[in-house]
């Protein structure tokens, strides 16, 4: 992809991301899969023996687990020159494989069911053809228009690819390497590579409508559908053809373009939220008038000029007075850069915003731990960068007591450290004054680490609980499947008949196991939300002059 990020490993180098990883891998693959992402994890670099040792699996089982992982954009393959090739896990990629149903949804609110099932279907098979894309939906689309009859396909595969030519336009999905690479691990193992071509960059994005065969993919989709119709078996999970005329270019999902989305919709969320509806419209109009000036979508340093922003928001009447809120209320993330003849410059610092809603939320975190004392002491430590104890108690207005003990508290869990000082020369019996420091990036790391524990440990009881209620559920399954059978032939005593199948105590335990299902769910989606947060943070961490309040060092 063009927008690369330089992440800090240090936060996957525990034992905690590897659990949740391979929990991760396992529930959305299987168990071999998961040996083998157990072992890449472990190591920076595999080779092929290292992996067969490690897993104690045979070549070939390894061979298509690797095979699995790289085609899902998960790991990548290394070949150094005059050696033999290496394998690496892609570690933020496993934790988006949670993010699935949100890229789905994104889609199907910004451009329908179709755009819904070509995305869809390439986070389930990793990368595809356009026509292998057109005609799995279009059947699909056939299948849910009239189950009955098998459906007509009419113009499925016109629409189908009138919505993948947007999706490739507004960059969710991308175009990878037209010179797929044959990779010596499995002979019948084809891995196309990311387009990384700086001069052509543009590639990338133009979808080969020239080159498809829509008569060819209209007349597979009705076979497809003739098949479903004679045998029975689903029209979706017949083999796929090979030779299409655009086989060798293959597409993928572009994760930057989703997370970029999110990426604005979070700050203008949060800046309505804390301050207000208005104040939300200029940022987005803001983010929006910067947006097509650069080359890098995620640069940091944004810069617009008040003429700029009276034409983007012709009927905003108080524009000036939002732009002086947003200079206050957002953490030295906008400023004012000079006045002239149309109102000055701004600049809008997005590393600066992200780490100051980074503290916020760790110092909210705090809070709920430790009480309001702990996160005023945990909101001065960051804005000042270094304190000492005595100074501390004064500026938090708490006695010297109190304010030791919330200090040991948070030291104790990792939120403020202590800066090392030097020992006197001369020996004193006088107990010296700690020197308080902050290093948040430490603190991120430590979140994100029991963000990781959560997500296990979730995971880990819902297999639980499925395991204990297997039974009941594969009951209700039958009974579920023979209602939908009879109920257009049957009697209502039949009917009743069937339903009782299931006692009371059943259906509410049944009812008590959805509901916990979705608690559950509920959870995951909201550490879901606070991993991006931290993963937002570790992105803009290179561009901060000051890692812990920002490119304005307090004083």
């Amino acid at each position: 992809m063009t927008n690369k990020m330089s992440f800090h490993e240090k936060i996957f180098d525990s034992p905690a991301y590897e659990k949740c990883a391979v929990k991760i891998v396992e529930f959305y693959f299987d168990i071999i899969v998961a040996r083998v992402a157990r072992a890449m994890c472990r190591s920076n670099t595999c080779g092929m023996q290292l992996l067969c040792t490690v897993t104690k699996l045979p070549r070939k089982q390894v061979s298509n687990c690797l095979h699995i992982l790289i085609q899902h954009n998960l790991a990548v393959m290394e070949l150094p020159s005059g050696s033999h090739p290496t394998y690496n896990i892609l570690k933020w990629n496993v934790l988006y494989l949670m993010r699935r149903h949100n890229y789905v949804h994104h889609v199907r609110g910004e451009m329908g069911v179709e755009a819904e099932l070509v995305l869809d279907h390439l986070l389930g098979a990793g990368w595809a053809s356009a026509s292998q894309i057109i005609v799995t939906t279009s059947t699909k689309l056939a299948m849910i228009a009239s189950p009955d009859t098998g459906g007509s396909v009419t113009d499925y595969h016109i629409r189908v690819r009138n919505e993948m030519s947007k999706l490739v336009e507004q960059h969710c999905i991308l175009r990878c390497s037209s010179e797929v690479k044959q990779q010596s691990f499995h002979q019948n193992c084809i891995l196309p590579t990311l387009q990384d071509d700086d001069d052509q960059p543009r590639l990338q994005y133009i979808f080969p409508s020239d080159i498809l065969d829509l008569s060819a993919l209209k007349r597979e989709v009705e076979s497809r559908i003739c098949s479903n119709d004679e045998n029975g078996s689903l029209a979706i999970k017949l083999p796929q053809r090979t030779n299409y005329p655009d086989a060798h270019i293959l597409w993928t999902i572009n994760y930057d373009t989703f997370h970029l989305h999110w990426r604005n919709s979070y700050l203008i969320r949060t800046v309505t939220s804390r301050i207000g509806t208005e104040c939300g419209e200029v940022l987005s109009a803001l983010l929006k008038s910067t947006a097509t000036t650069l080359q890098d979508k995620w640069q940091s340093d944004l810069y617009v000029t008040t003429t700029q922003m009276r034409q983007s928001l012709p009927h905003s009447n108080h524009l000036d007075h939002c732009l002086t809120l947003l200079e206050n209320e957002t953490g030295g993330a906008l400023r004012r850069l000079g006045i002239g003849g149309g109102g000055g410059e701004y600049n809008f610092d997005v590393a600066t915003y992200v780490l100051y809603l980074n503290i916020e939320f760790v110092a909210k975190s705090v809070k709920e731990k430790f009480g309001s004392n702990a996160a005023r002491i945990f909101r001065l430590v960051q804005q000042k960068s270094m304190m000492s104890g005595e100074v501390l108690a004064k500026r938090c207005y708490m006695d010297m007591k109190e304010c030791d003990q919330l200090s040991n508290v948070l030291l104790q869990h990792r939120y403020i450290f202590v800066h090392d000082l030097r020992k006197p020369s001369i020996p004193s019996y006088n107990a010296r004054d700690l020197l308080y420091k902050a290093n948040f990036l430490e603190v991120v790391r430590m979140m994100a680490r029991q963000c990781f524990v959560e997500v296990y440990n979730i995971m880990q009881k819902r297999e639980l609980l499925f395991a204990a209620n297997k039974s009941l559920m594969e009951k209700k399954t039958r009974v579920d499947a023979i209602l939908n059978n009879i109920r257009s032939a049957a009697s209502a005593e039949q009917i009743q008949e069937v339903e009782e199948a299931l006692s009371q105590t059943e259906r509410e335990a049944i009812s008590k196991w959805q509901k916990n299902q979705e608690d559950m769910l509920t959870v995951i989606e909201g550490l879901c939300d606070d991993m991006f947060l931290f993963e937002l943070y570790l992105r803009y961490h290179p561009c901060l002059d000051n890692p812990n309040t920002g490119r304005r060092t307090q004083s």
